[in-house]
């Protein structure tokens, strides 16, 4: 191997040809690296309008959600029994659970984006003239129920404390048209957690809530 005029300085010319080619390959192979990760752009994050969310419900909508309420001495306790969904609408039916266990007085809610409705049959109508509670809550809104002569009012937000606890409730006030007022506090996922009318009647009250297994 002759790399110089003489052995040591070929020797050593050698070497130094040794050292500089893998300098050069060691920096290629960095250039090569840095290339390929400039190359890869990190993915864009999703925009949090696009990603999925659960609707605002004011409703349960799982079999077995239990509410017990109150009013004065009196105590009774509501169950869904059933949840039925239709293109987005969650048709939930609930009772009064009797002492011996069966659930009475069945009757169904609509419950969606757009509100409370109660089903009457198998139509359901979501339009603001059967609407319990109008979403998205607006205060001062109204809409009137012709067919029961109740116009509906949108209160301002509020906390309101009941003895199943402090909850952010949104507050709608019924009129019948005969100076009889009352006024509802509906909280998210619960529905009714208190109502409260004008007479000298005890509010009515939740005393518990129990959410169905999902």
């Amino acid at each position: 191997m002759k790399c110089g005029p003489g052995y040591a300085e070929g020797l050593a010319m050698c070497r130094s040809q040794v050292t500089l080619s893998l300098l050069l390959l060691l920096l290629g192979l960095a250039i090569t690296a840095l290339s390929l990760f400039a190359g890869i752009t990190p993915a864009a994050p999703v925009p949090t309008h696009l990603l999925s969310k659960k609707p605002l419900l004011y409703f349960p909508t799982t079999v077995g959600s239990k509410w017990v309420y109150q009013r004065g001495e009196e105590e009774w306790t509501e169950v869904v029994t059933a949840v039925e969904e239709r293109d987005g609408v969650f048709v939930v039916t609930f009772g009064i659970l009797s002492k011996s266990g069966s659930v009475n007085s069945p009757w169904k809610m609509a419950v969606s984006a757009s509100g409370l409705a109660e089903v009457e049959g198998k139509e359901i109508k979501l339009d603001s003239s059967h609407l319990r509670l109008k979403l998205p809550h607006k205060p001062d809104e109204t809409w009137v129920n012709e067919e029961l002569g109740l116009t509906y009012r949108s209160l301002k937000p509020e906390r309101v404390k009941v003895p199943a606890g402090e909850f952010e409730a949104l507050r709608v006030m019924v009129e019948d048209g005969h100076q009889d007022e009352e006024t509802r506090w509906y909280a998210e996922r619960i529905g009714l957690v208190k109502s409260k009318g004008v007479g000298r009647k005890p509010p009515v009250v939740l005393k518990s809530f129990t959410p169905g297994k999902e």
